[in-house]
């Protein structure tokens, strides 16, 4: 019955799901072809910039350090400005405080019309005189 020209509808079937495959194939194949390509593209730009991103990141974190050094070197400067200026001011007040003479040689003081004297020692060379005068005041003379 069947002749050998014609195939059997089954056959016929076979070839058109086998053409239909192969088709499908070939077209998902070309299509992973062109994701594939795409994505690696993506992924070279996503590299480069993360790159870039990074290097900035570097340059800003080195930038960062600098300026901390340079400002710990300022810290430093000011804390050793700042412990000259308090030593100094400590000299001043314990000078103002004590009333001592600095000079070269004797120095003699002469006090006039003093009400009570009260001498506190401190310590080897070291007295410290409180003096209250009398109610009209009280007249110092220094001698150098």
């Amino acid at each position: 019955m069947s002749d050998r020209g014609e195939e059997s509808p089954d056959a016929e079937r076979a070839s058109i799901l086998k053409s239909c495959l192969v088709a499908t194939f070939c077209a998902i194949d070309e299509h992973r072809a062109e994701i594939l390509d795409t994505t690696e593209r993506s992924l070279g730009l996503a590299q480069e910039t993360l790159k870039e991103e990074t290097d900035n990141l570097h340059a800003e974190l080195r930038a960062a350090k600098a300026e901390m050094a340079e400002l710990d070197d300022a810290r430093q400067r000011m804390a050793a400005e700042l412990a000259s200026i308090r030593d100094r001011v400590v000299e001043l007040e314990a000078g103002r405080i004590n009333n001592r003479a600095l000079a070269q040689g004797d120095v003699s003081m002469h006090f006039d019309d003093i009400l009570q004297v009260e001498v506190l020692t401190v310590g080897p060379g070291d007295k410290r005189v409180r003096m209250t005068g009398l109610p009209g005041g009280m007249q110092a003379s220094v001698l150098a």
